[in-house]
This record gives C-alpha cells, structure tokens and sequence, in this order.
C-alpha cells in the first residue's frame, strides 16, 4: 500500500510542448557516462525497503508497466509490477515529458533511485509544521511530497510548488502511522526514481 499513497502529481499543462515520441528512449543528460555507469538490476519483488534503502543514491534498472502518467505535465509516471501494489514512481527531471500513451505500456527503466526514511519523528515534525502554518493561517505548504501517503485511486494534482491542503496531509499522515503500526518495522520507505532513460519493451 505503501506506494500507493501522496503521489502528489506536479503537473503543469505542458503536452502541447511535448516532443518526444512514445515509443523513443530517452537519453541521459550525460551522455558520455550513461554507457558506463554501474547499474543494479532489480525488481519490484527485489526492491525492498532495505534492499532501497541499500541502493539509495545508486542507479537502477526495473522493469514494469506504465500505470499512470501525470496529465497536465507529463513529468511524471508510476510503474508498477505484476502486483499493483509494487510500484515506484519516476521522475523526468529534466527530459521531455512523458507521453501519456505510455499508460499500459511495459517499459524498462533506468534511473537514480531516491529514498526517504518515514518513522514517528518525521511524522511528528511534519505534523507540528502543518499545526504551526494552520495557526498562521497558511492553507497549502510545498515541504512535503512522499510516495506513499497517497490512497489508491486518488490523484492530487498542481503546480509543482504548490501542494496539497494542510487537512489532507493532516489525514495523510494519519494514513502513515497507521501503516507504521501495522508494518511491525516502525518505519516505512518512500522511494522514487529520477530518469536517466527509459525504453518500451513492448
């Protein structure tokens, strides 16, 4: 359930700008290393949360399938695996957008994986900051965007410095103690990627 939850979509209305075809693979910035970087191939099934907490900072390569692709900005995917609740999100970062015929698809992709460790800590920080900007009469606040607070079929979406209503985070990280409680760990582990490339597969 985990990455199933606060896939807070930055999405800025940017298809038109799109030109990137759907079935093209997207270089790395830097296409001098991409050839030789060191990649770990993984799985949803592999990927863990200690085996992400491992390979933070390191370069990945999964493959799954396309689930969802942000509307408005394209910036943005979630693949999935053979079970819908692995999943991970990436990141284009720089690139074009995503093409949002990409949703179905099988795709293979390689970025930089990206973790954040979640315990009652961090909860509790993030709850004390929205109680304080509540007090201060601030409706929104951009400081977080986790993987994992979103509930299944949902979508939040907005400019990428904007974020979702101080209530919903609020209910968000209630939704996330509740995980904490039940996972038996004390901790959860949001994770991402940031593109480097990727390719259709089918």
């Amino acid at each position: 359930m985990l990455a199933g939850l606060l896939f807070v979509a930055a999405c800025n209305n940017q298809s038109e700008n799109k030109t990137e075809p759907q079935d093209s693979t997207v270089v790395a910035a830097d296409t001098a290393n991409a050839d030789t970087m060191e990649v770990t191939e993984v799985t949803f099934a592999t990927l863990t949360d200690s085996a992400a907490l491992a390979l933070s900072g390191k370069v990945v390569k999964i493959k799954g399938t396309v689930d969802h692709v942000c509307k408005h900005g394209g910036k943005r995917m979630v693949v999935v695996g053979t079970n819908p609740d692995e999943r991970i999100r990436v990141e284009a970062g720089d690139h074009p957008p995503f093409d949002a015929d990409l949703s179905g698809a099988d795709v293979e992709v390689t970025g930089t994986l990206h973790t954040e460790k979640i315990d009652s800590t961090y909860l509790a920080d993030w709850e004390n900051e929205l109680k304080q900007k509540a007090e201060e009469g601030v409706q929104e606040t951009g400081k977080k965007h986790i993987e994992g607070a979103h509930v299944e079929g949902e979508e939040h979406e907005g400019d990428h410095e904007d974020a979702e209503n101080i209530e919903q985070q609020l209910q968000q990280i209630q939704k996330l103690r509740q995980m904490i409680a039940n996972n038996g760990k004390g901790y959860i582990v949001s994770k991402y990627m940031e593109l480097i490339e990727y390719r259709k597969i089918n």
